[in-house]
């Protein structure tokens, strides 16, 4: 229950987070197979509870900490939202492999696929947006420098659908309105079929060190 000063009492009610993966490991090269499918209960914008799933994009979203991938959800949907979170008001499937290509040089690909659960647009009250956020293809390329220090490329092609071209829209739209502009509701451009990013990290596994 939130209580807000000066209003009502909102009940949090039927708000559910899902997630459940298979993995194999058939051995070398590759180091695993697997499989996973969340859900993240969505509402709908123009209700003024939180019931069923609630108002906006939902009550509780998966913790930012909770990765899937490097782009959709990690950085395309909490910025449309503005809600720091992974999976918010969305359903996914993905399946990924790792196959070690030398001895110490790793490859993941991942093939991940995305649906809004509530169609009600979350930017605009009355409008709707499609069922099918997109595709996304990843790769990342992992490699040992020394034991317990990684550093892996990564690049991520998301193939935007209609869910994700009509909320990108929607945003822009927004933004142009609020710099003053006058642009519909429903968007006044259209947004690219595809999005990409490429990154280098190093990641660094302290529990190496104190062994």
């Amino acid at each position: 229950e939130l209580t807000v000063d000066g209003a009502p009492d909102i009940d949090i009610d039927n708000n559910i987070l899902v997630a459940g993966r298979l993995e194999f490991y058939p051995g070398w090269p590759v180091k695993i197979i697997a499989g996973e499918f969340g859900w993240a209960q969505g509402g709908d914008k123009s209700n003024d509870s939180i019931d069923g799933g609630n108002e906006g994009p939902g009550g509780l979203v998966f913790n930012p900490a909770y990765n899937i991938d490097n782009l959709l959800f990690k950085h395309m949907i909490p910025t449309i939202y503005q809600i720091e979170g992974s999976v918010i008001n969305a359903f996914y499937a993905r399946v990924w492999g790792t196959v070690k290509l030398l001895d110490h040089v790793t490859s993941t690909t991942q093939a991940l696929f995305a649906w809004n659960d509530e169609t009600d647009s979350p930017l605009v009250v009355g409008q709707n947006v499609d069922r099918y956020l997109g595709t996304e293809i990843e790769e990342t390329i992992s490699i040992e420098v020394t034991p317990g220090v990684n550093f892996d490329l990564i690049g991520s092609i998301v193939i935007n659908s209609g869910g994700l071209k009509d909320l990108l829209e929607q945003q822009g739209a927004a933004a142009v309105n609020a710099a003053g502009g006058d642009c519909p509701a429903g968007g006044c451009g259209n947004a690219e079929d595809i999005a990409f990013a490429f990154q280098g990290r190093v990641l660094v596994y302290i529990d190496q060190f104190f062994k």
